[in-house]
């Protein structure tokens, strides 16, 4: 095939790259809601309570008044505030202390409202009356702070699952956020709650994803200008990079997936491990140039095609057995990476020996291809002269730091993972923690074995019991259920004589008053913890915003308390055990991943170097996985969404380097040179030296995001890249050295 030929296919190549680029940028979406698939049966459950008790995703906007509440002005302005919350185009329901539900009893006439329609109607006379009656109401610590300043407004936005949901929520918090921007100075206020936090999830993905990709970009160009030391060396091995990082945002909106905070990483992956691969081939180019081939470029293609073929495979397995994961965000990650990395791997090998071939570097020297030469003689110093040492040391000290694992432990709660503690997110939700019943929700979903089960009085009071047993642990706050509404009720027809009514007809009378409320969405008290024919209930425990161990003790409580039931079926669900169950997938996530990548590298060393080799080249890719997953129980960290990134992205890596190592190792000892370990080290410093620089600056932008997981991730993984160069410069050719594998 003449050059020409090729030229044309390559620009052919760009032109169908390009149009597809721009077409992917508009259809991008950041998106952080899905976290687990339909069929999961805890998603099933989740989606049932939405369905039927909590539809639309819920947030709640804070007032804070210099003040009490229970003034006229603040009424007033209260009031005129919420009548705007309420015109916001997708919000469909509000709650708040003018709209909780008050029931009336004057001259023997029961009447429900809203504390707004009775104050219109004259129920209510005056404010003193209001803040007893809100006082006294199952409300009062709820949407009211006990010092009466803080106030709650509980918006509810349309969630239809139609594919325009992203839309509504984001819609509808941006013109809430623009209504607190507009307050008076003497007022503040926030907005938190679920659609706020996804909010801000998505909109920090976006600003870390435009900051963090130029910085990580404009730092590796300077590296690479500062080693390769030629504009023309830096544009081979960039050219290709800018080129695979377009392949992200096209596959995304290919396989109709979002960008989330998982995925965010994938950019600053694509684009330091093709710098990493074309430094590689660049190396080989100059070696061969310097030697005096007469084909350099052909030669190059054919010493690198293979290795960067399998590093490429290895990559694209490690990084794509995520796709076994249950979170819906780790598996379009493993998707998204292993067709992005085989894909680039096609584009590395094509762009960069044709811009050698456009603008090939000059190479005059060995002085313009080696780098720090006496450390390099230093270090083969010490591993031919300490061979023995080095191994033992390494290995005693691993296995010494690893014993830490055992205490490792895992936290997936949202706040606590993705925001730092001076994060306004994260500080708006102690605020609610701290003033209202608290920001956790824990729903108990009873679901019995026949309709009206709940009008039966034994089942009313058996429900109860478990309740007020629970509001006794430290952990809960409060709760909402069907019990509320009921005393409400009960203690108006009953003039407070008992708590609760006592007999089938007595409970039947007060629900069947409870239901004329149904008419009215905001004065609907039965909707939100009963359904229409009595037969399934649900109960909202209410906590501060838990820690994963936390979590797993409450539910443990509730599984106990409400396991026994006989009438009905239990299952726990909400936001917070959502996060729960995030956790236990982590962890098996994080062992299949790790499993799966092991395995296959094994496997794959076997068949190229043989069963002693490929064995003993697995040495240093697990010596950095395992000392970096010790340090996080070292350092206090626990295992989320960005550590069980670590151990994969870590093996990925590693692997790519020790391939390259064990490729040239077995040329060297094919041409029967006198040390083939030393030599290998000797000559895979360099390319091996700067990858790991490159890598490490390019994850190493991730420690300055102002997301905990991303900060986490790129920290942690800048440390296994430094770990996996000693283990290939230094362990690797000791092990084989020791080993005798010389020959």
């Amino acid at each position: 095939m003449s050059f020409r030929i090729v030229k044309f296919i390559i620009f052919f190549a760009v032109f169908v790259f390009s149009i597809l680029l721009t077409k992917s940028f508009p259809f991008l979406e950041f998106n952080n809601d899905y976290w687990l698939p339909n069929n999961d049966p805890y998603q099933q459950d989740l989606n049932y309570l939405e369905d039927e008790f909590q539809p639309g995703f819920g947030s709640i906007a804070v007032l804070m008044f210099p003040d009490s509440f229970f003034t006229e002005e603040n009424i007033d302005f209260f009031r005129n505030f919420k009548h705007k919350v309420e015109a916001i185009d997708y919000v469909f329901k509000i709650n708040s202390p003018l709209d909780a539900t008050v029931i009336i009893n004057q001259e023997d006439m029961l009447t429900i409202q809203t504390y707004d329609e009775a104050f219109s109607d004259g129920n209510i006379v005056s404010i003193s009356d209001y803040q007893r009656l809100f006082m006294d109401s199952p409300y009062f610590g709820k949407l009211l702070s006990d010092d009466f300043r803080s106030v709650g407004l509980s918006v509810s936005i349309d969630k239809k699952n139609d594919g325009n949901d992203l839309m509504r929520r984001v819609g509808a918090i941006e013109t809430l956020r623009a209504l607190m921007s507009e307050l008076p100075q003497h007022i503040r206020g926030f907005v938190s709650g679920d659609a706020a936090i996804y909010y801000e999830m998505d909109a920090s993905t976006q600003r870390n994803l435009f900051t963090l990709l130029p910085l990580a970009l404009i730092l590796l160009l300077g590296v690479a200008w500062l080693f390769l030391k030629q504009w023309r060396s830096v544009l081979i091995v960039v050219i290709p990079t800018i080129i695979n990082l377009g392949l992200v945002p096209i596959f995304i909106v290919l396989l109709g997936h979002y960008i989330t905070i998982i995925n965010v990483t994938l950019f600053i992956l694509v684009l330091v491990i093709t710098i990493a691969d074309g430094i590689h081939m660049l190396n080989y180019w100059e070696r061969y140039v310097l030697n005096k081939s007469a084909h350099p470029i052909a030669d190059t293609i054919r010493s690198t095609w293979l290795p960067c073929f399998i590093t490429s495979v290895t990559t694209a397995v490690g990084f794509g057995s995520f796709a076994t994961s249950s979170i819906i965000p780790l598996n379009q990650y493993g998707i998204q990476s292993f067709l992005v990395m085989i894909f680039a791997y096609i584009i590395v090998m094509t762009g960069v020996p044709f811009l050698l071939r456009i603008i090939p570097p000059r190479v005059r020297s060995e002085d313009d291809i080696v780098l720090f030469p006496s450390l390099l003689a230093t270090v083969s110093n010490i591993i031919q002269n300490h061979t023995k040492k080095v191994v033992l040391i390494s290995l005693f000290i691993t296995l010494l730091i690893s014993q830490a694992l055992w205490k490792a432990r895992t936290e997936t709660s949202f706040i606590s993972v993705f925001f730092k503690p001076s994060h306004p997110v994260r500080q708006h939700v102690e605020f609610v923690d701290k003033h209202l019943t608290g920001s956790g929700r824990l729903d108990v979903l009873i679901r019995a074995n026949q309709a009206d089960a709940f009008k039966s009085i034994d089942v009313f009071h058996d429900v109860r019991q478990r309740v007020t047993k629970s509001l006794g642990y430290p952990l809960i706050k409060g709760t909402q259920d069907l019990m509320m509404p009921v005393k409400m009720i009960h203690q108006a027809f009953n003039n407070s004589e008992t708590a609760y009514p006592n007999t089938n007809a007595a409970l039947e009378q007060e629900l069947l008053f409870l239901e004329f409320s149904r008419g009215e969405t905001k004065t609907d008290v039965l909707s939100s913890v009963v359904d229409f024919n009595y037969q399934n209930s649900r109960i909202e425990f209410m906590t501060d915003q838990l820690s994963t161990s936390k979590i797993k003790e409450v539910i443990g409580f509730l599984k106990d308390t409400f396991s026994s039931i006989e009438y009905a079926q239990i299952s726990i669900t909400g936001s917070q055990f959502l996060s729960y169950v995030l956790g236990q997938y982590v962890l098996q996530s994080q062992f299949i991943t790790v499993l799966i990548t092991l395995s296959f590298i094994w496997v794959l060393f076997i068949s190229l170097f043989g069963i002693r080799l490929g064995t003993v080249g697995m040495i240093p890719n697990i010596v950095p996985m395992l000392l970096t997953l010790s340090l996080l129980p070292l350092s206090n960290t626990p295992f989320d969404f960005a550590t069980v990134l670590i151990s994969s992205v870590t093996l990925g890596l590693c692997v790519d380097d020790t391939i390259h190592w064990l490729h040239y190792f077995q040329l060297s000892r094919k041409n029967g040179d006198a040390a083939p370990a030393i030599q290998t080290s000797q000559m895979m410093f360099k390319p091996l030296f700067l990858t790991s620089i490159i890598l490490g600056i390019g994850f190493g932008v991730l420690g300055f995001a102002n997301l905990v997981i991303l900060q986490k991730f790129g920290v942690f993984t800048t440390i296994a890249i430094g770990l996996a160069f000693f283990a290939d410069i230094v362990l690797l050719p000791a092990v084989i050295r020791l080993f005798k594998l010389t020959k």
